[in-house]
């Protein structure tokens, strides 16, 4: 079995461990990972999942403060500040 690697993303499309693909039409319970029959397909949504990661935005989380406490609340989360 050859090995191919998705060199942008390290991922190795001959492993199920790796890369998994189900056709959730035919196998709704996830049983039959078909990416290895899909190699194509893999890499053409491993390119599209690259270049949406180009387009991410690290998230601007506040500082965590005690303020932040759902005891706080009533046990809920919500606005703190």
């Amino acid at each position: 079995m050859s090995h191919i690697l998705d060199s942008q993303m390290n991922y190795d499309v001959s492993s199920s461990e790796d890369v998994q693909l189900y056709n959730i039409q035919m196998d709704p319970t996830e049983s039959n990972n078909v990416a290895f029959w899909n190699k194509n397909r893999v890499r053409d949504m491993l390119a599209k999942l690259q270049e949406y990661e180009k387009t991410a935005v690290t998230p601007q989380w506040p500082d965590v403060t005690s303020q932040c406490d759902p005891a706080l609340r009533g046990g809920t989360w919500g606005p703190y500040l």
